[in-house]
Formats: C-alpha cells, structure tokens, sequence
C-alpha cells in the first residue's frame, strides 16, 4: 500500500495534477491500535490527507465491528500528524451519530438520494442495493428522468414511507440530512433557520 501511494504521488507531482491523494481507514478492533502507525506511514508516502471513519452495522451483516468508546485521545494522536501538507479527517460528529442514535421516525432524505449500482440499476440507498424489488429502474434501459419520476419510484417511496425506522442502518449517509429535516419539521425553542 505505502509503495502505491509513493508511486501515486510522484506521478501527481511529476504531471503537476491538482488532486489528492486520500487514505480511508475504518475503526474496528482490528485496526485501531493501528491507526497511528498508518498516519505515520501514509505521510511519509506523501498522501494529502489520512481520513479515520467510524464503523456502522449495516442490518444485513452477520459481522459486527462496533466499538462504543471515548475516541477523544486517539483524535488528539492522531492530529499531531497534520503538517501543512497533510491533514487528518476525523469523524467523530459521525462516532456520535451512530452512538446517539436517530431522533426522527422517518427517512426524510431519500428524496434527494439515490444509489446506483454497477449494473445501472438505481436504488433509495444502500440497505436496498440487493433488493430488486426495491430498485426504482435502471439506466440501461430508462433516462434517470424517467425513473425518477416514474410511477415505480413513487411505488417504492410509498413502500419506505411505510418501514420501521429500526431496520436502517445508524450513522447512514442520509442520517445527517434526516436529523436537519427532521428539527426544521420539528423546531425546538430558539431554533433559528436562515
């Protein structure tokens, strides 16, 4: 891995290409204690940026990976790596999220998202990417004008509007979106919305 991102960014520097050069790593007890040690080696490789997400158990997955601790010290480790040539991102308004748990009782995002499959087919999100029976259509065959407005797509909302919350997946990525359009639709004392 570290050669590749050697090899990655010679060819950036090289060709003067304006992009980063990016490393997601993913907190699970397996690699956890690990973490700092991939800071240290992901920028000396020359990598923009070393990217520390939360794990989130998808409802369909027999493994589970969750660690509910204080991250606080290892942000702090982990921050001491930043030079001016390369930052850390680390998710912890997402550590939270998924710790807190969802507020609202239904998946106000959906009508802005969609996931689309190698195969063209375009699904609500990733709890439905292998559930046909959930697609909205597929590109191969229909516009994404088509299916996003079609009677299929309209069949498939009406059928998640109905779902139990519980079965989604804590921390998705329309949990940010759910939780500002759930407090616009449900303000609290001194909420301002500009």
């Amino acid at each position: 891995m570290v050669l590749n991102i050697k090899n990655t960014t010679e060819i950036k520097r090289k060709n003067g290409l304006n992009v980063d050069i990016g490393v997601q790593a993913l907190l699970i007890p397996q690699t956890t204690d690990h973490i700092i040690s991939l800071a240290e080696k992901v920028r000396a490789a020359g990598a923009d940026n070393l990217q520390v997400k939360p794990y989130s158990q998808h409802p369909n997955s027999k493994n589970s990976f969750s660690l509910d601790r204080d991250f606080t010290g290892l942000e702090r480790e982990l921050k001491a790596y930043e030079t001016e040539d390369f930052s850390i991102f680390f998710r912890k308004n997402t550590i939270q999220r998924i710790l807190t748990g969802a507020a609202y009782d239904c998946c106000h995002g959906l009508p802005f998202f969609a996931l689309i499959t190698a195969g063209g087919y375009v699904a609500p999100c990733n709890m439905f990417y292998e559930r046909s029976d959930y697609f909205y259509g597929n590109l191969y065959k229909e516009t994404f004008h088509d299916i996003w407005t079609g009677s299929r797509r309209k069949k498939v909302m009406k059928a998640m509007a109905e779902k139990n919350m519980n079965e989604c997946r804590p921390g998705c990525r329309l949990d940010p979106i759910n939780r500002y359009l759930h407090r616009l639709k449900n303000p609290e004392p001194g909420d301002v919305f500009i």
